[in-house]
């Protein structure tokens, strides 16, 4: 059976964003009601600070913008949006978001009082005619004012929920654990089980330049791409420092694929060869393993960025397309046999 050619980053990365980003951004012209404007105003010790929500009651949408800043939930992803620095966008399960898609402060508030429920939000009415929410979120008082209503036809019209691709210069995307990577990255995990851990969840990075109009990321700059999946203990309870603001709960092991020819790849093997920036050291020490599954020939390196000794915080492998890095405490005399059990996605 003929292999196909892989295709390039480059090639292959913009495609994936803009097919996700289609998907997340809503360019659907779904029915989900209406949509508000509100014009938020959050009094604190040190002042008052204001900004403008647009939220879609039924379906939880909304965006964001204060400042040079715009942030958009679109349901399956959240984006910052910084004029000069680009997009970044993270795209998952509820638990992959976390608390972000609850930034917006006004979208409780406002569906209790479409609702006909004052319980914890006040209602008057302004000189201009129009309703103003008063509530409170934790201590800080606000005051929400509905300026504008829209169709979802005129929110669609407006893109007020789509993220724009050509903006996204990084990107953060949970995956099925042991699926096939969408980055042109072959990939390698330690299987559904390791060592008393489970797969609890594998996430794909992206960070580059902006797109150009016309799709492609031909702009100067650094692009950097890598598969990682998550392995955590029962005790971990299903917690893991791939959700946002999660520390990292003890025993957690993480395997992490990039392209061997990447830049960021090839920088980590002149550490591993002796040479890191102005300093020369001898190569790290190496072995030869043969992966179980596949029979592949590959090269595994201890960590020794925390300790020579005989507890190490990890390991690297290098395959004929990949630099794989397994982060986590391993017993130097047990890497070989754990670097064995990786097998390609």
């Amino acid at each position: 059976m003929r292999r196909r050619k892989p295709l390039s980053a480059r090639l292959l990365i913009p495609v994936v964003l803009s097919a996700a980003l289609t998907l997340a951004g809503g360019a659907s012209g779904r029915a989900e009601g209406d949509v508000y404007r509100l014009v938020v105003v959050a009094t604190q010790p040190g002042g008052t600070q204001q900004w403008t929500e647009w939220v879609a009651p039924d379906s939880g949408r909304w965006r964001l913008e204060e400042g040079g800043k715009t942030y958009i939930y679109t349901g399956p992803s959240y984006a910052i949006i910084d004029r000069r620095q680009g997009a970044h966008v993270r795209t998952g399960s509820a638990p992959f978001l976390g608390s972000l898609p609850n930034r917006a402060a006004t979208r409780e508030p406002l569906r209790a009082y479409l609702a006909g429920s004052s319980d914890g939000v006040e209602v008057k009415e302004t000189i201009d005619g129009n309703q103003e929410l008063r509530f409170r979120r934790s201590t800080t008082p606000i005051v929400a004012t509905i300026a504008e209503k829209l169709s979802n036809a005129e929110a669609v019209q407006r893109k007020l929920f789509v993220i724009p691709a050509e903006e996204v210069t990084s990107s953060a995307t949970e995956r099925p654990v042991g699926a096939r990577p969408r980055l042109a990255v072959r990939s390698y995990w330690l299987g559904p089980a390791f060592s008393g851990r489970r797969a609890i969840t594998a996430v794909e990075h992206y960070a580059g330049p902006r797109a150009s109009r016309g799709g492609t990321r031909d702009a100067p700059g650094e692009s950097f791409s890598y598969h990682v999946t998550f392995y955590e203990l029962p005790s971990a309870q299903g917690k893991t420092s791939a959700s946002p603001g999660q520390r990292a709960p003890s025993g957690e092991l993480q395997v992490l694929s990039q392209a061997l020819t990447s830049t960021a790849a090839q920088r980590t093997l002149r550490v591993y060869n002796g040479s890191n920036g102005n300093l020369r050291t001898a190569p790290w020490p190496r072995a030869s393993v043969t992966l179980r599954l596949g029979g592949e020939k590959v090269t595994v390196i201890p960590d020794r960025t925390e300790s020579t000794g005989k507890l190490r915080a990890g390991f690297a492998v290098l395959t004929r397309t990949t630099l794989v890095t397994v982060v986590g405490k391993f017993r130097l005399n047990a890497i070989p046999a754990a670097a064995s059990q990786l097998r390609a996605m």
